[in-house]
């Protein structure tokens, strides 16, 4: 789905641009938002 591939493209451009670095709270964020949709099942079994 979309948010799937936003948080794809998100880590991507991460890695390509090492500077832009998440902050301890953002990452947290997306790491609870991450596992909150692999409970539901929404990103079935993703990285």
């Amino acid at each position: 789905g979309l948010v799937h591939w936003a948080l794809a493209r998100l880590r991507g451009d991460l890695s390509l641009h090492p500077q832009l670095r998440l902050t301890a709270a953002e990452r947290d964020t997306i790491e609870a938002f991450r596992r909150d949709g692999q409970a539901h099942g929404l990103f079935h079994g993703a990285a």
